[in-house]
């Protein structure tokens, strides 16, 4: 069972429409404690402090962090879900999650100067992971953000934006992974990844 957090910040609709498309349709939102929980869905739209604020007053921190060092559920954040999984954002003041060794910034100051960042855009692959497996060479995915992730140790660091800043667009620790793209936006290359992510087994 896919457990989804998504509170009032998530393209909740059409990342669970995509899910169905994947072939997943037994969707736990709240707090879980079913053992049967065999991945987790962190997605956002929204501040920093807004999708963290949810998380702690949910009482969800714990048994985030509990998946993430302990029982080694796959994790996949989405966008804001992926600045959460890292440690501090310049939109916020509360702690991220600290999973990923990251720091979120205002993508003007890594020199962007249209900001938000809205489009489609390819990537540049740094390392091989099952998450690109059966990607098409020309596949774009969508951004929709005016904040980055940077300060990535290379081993966590999976992909960059074949144009622009170089913020970081897919990151991995074990078994989490976060993406700055929409992937139910992001059509068939989209499907593809979230179809790799539920398939990843530890």
């Amino acid at each position: 069972m896919l457990w989804l957090i998504s509170g009032k910040y998530g393209n909740r609709g059409a990342l669970l429409n995509m899910l169905a498309k994947c072939g997943t349709s037994e969707v736990l939102e709240g707090r879980s404690h079913e053992k049967a929980v065999s991945h987790v869905i962190l997605c956002g739209v929204g501040s920093f402090d807004e999708g963290l604020r949810h998380i702690d007053e949910s009482n969800l921190r714990d048994e985030l962090m509990e998946n993430l060092k302990n029982l080694r559920i796959p994790i996949l954040g989405i966008c804001l879900g992926a600045q959460m999984l890292g440690g501090s954002s310049e939109e916020g003041k509360r702690s991220g999650l600290g999973w990923i060794k990251a720091r979120t910034t205002h993508l003007k100051s890594q020199g962007l100067e249209m900001v938000p960042h809205v489009g489609w855009q390819q990537l540049t692959i740094l390392k091989e992971d099952p998450l690109f497996e059966g990607l098409a060479p020309d596949a774009r995915f969508y951004f929709s953000h005016s904040y980055g992730m940077v300060d990535v140790p290379a081993d966590q660091k999976l992909a960059v934006p074949s144009k622009g800043p170089s913020f970081a667009a897919v990151v991995r620790k074990g078994n989490a992974w976060g993406v700055q793209f929409h992937p139910e936006k992001s059509l068939r290359h989209g499907m593809q990844i979230l179809s790799n992510f539920l398939r990843f087994r530890p």
